[in-house]
């Protein structure tokens, strides 16, 4: 996971929309008060019924025009896609840190190309060119044949955990986020619980494991995943010693929108309710 990085404000011809929207609405609401109220008089002028009924027609009219214009402004330059930007100068040779990166959101159109909108395909590698605060970063900013730092894209304190684990691969894929649930084997004198570990873990690598492949424990019948998982070093420990000593081990697919925690340490006996 790449480490924390702020967002940055939002780009001018984002704000131009919603600002020229909300000032036509404003003016026209205000000029609206002002006549119906009686604020605004002159010999021959319209009543005040009429004018009242005149501006909310008007009104309606230019609430759908700006409404037009802004579904055909973003046709013209697209959704919003998030670049990454520099918070800070960067020069030519040094190393891109984490922390003078930013994300913000600009129109499709005026997306750089060569850029992901991910700060962690920048972080680590040499800028090629000094790099202006506030710039857009792309691929044509870093020294090409300087790779990426070797090893997997993990913070300091993370580790990455090997399991195999009951799942499908189908589900279970890199990106995916999941719980991990662990039946451990039973004392002699307690029945059999199954304990939710681990919650929201991110999978970085995942692929289907043969029925004759070994595994975490074989009493459960359905598929196994191979899955390397973004730990903390206790999380790692914790699983390692799930894996060898556990009956079996569990990958509970989340949504991708699901990020809730706080109920590691569910648990459920075999006396099930």
């Amino acid at each position: 996971m790449a480490s924390h990085t702020d967002r940055a404000t939002p780009s001018t011809s984002e704000s131009a929309v919603h600002s020229a929207s909300s000032l036509a609405r404003t003016a026209c609401c205000s000029c609206a008060k002002f006549w119906c109220a009686g604020l605004v008089t002159a010999p021959g002028m319209p009543s005040t019924t009429t004018v009242c009924s005149w501006f909310s027609d008007s009104f309606g009219l230019a609430a759908f025009n700006v409404a037009g214009r802004e579904a055909a402004l973003e046709r013209r330059v697209g959704g919003l896609v998030d670049v990454v930007v520099a918070r800070e100068r960067i020069a030519a040779g040094d190393r891109v840190r984490a922390r003078a990166l930013a994300v913000r959101s600009v129109p499709e159109r005026f997306a750089p190309t060569g850029t992901s909108g991910m700060p962690r395909a920048f972080v680590g590698r040499r800028a090629a060119v000094d790099i202006p605060a506030e710039a857009d970063l792309n691929a044509g900013m870093i020294v090409r044949e300087d790779a990426a730092p070797a090893g997997p894209a993990v913070d300091r304190g993370e580790r990455v955990a090997e399991v195999v684990a009951l799942g499908s691969a189908e589900v279970v894929i890199p990106g995916s986020r999941v719980d991990v649930l662990v039946t451990p084997e039973p004392s002699q004198d307690a029945p059999g619980e199954a304990v939710l570990a681990l919650e929201d873990v991110e999978v970085i690598a995942a692929g289907a494991v043969a029925d004759d492949a070994g595994g975490a424990g074989k009493g459960a019948p359905g598929p196994r995943v191979s899955a390397s998982l973004r730990v903390t070093l206790r999380q790692a420990v914790y699983l390692a010693a799930a894996q060898d000593f556990a009956r079996e081990l569990r990958l509970l697919p989340r949504a991708s929108d699901d990020r809730k925690r706080g109920r590691a340490g569910l648990r459920m006996g075999a006396g099930l309710p």
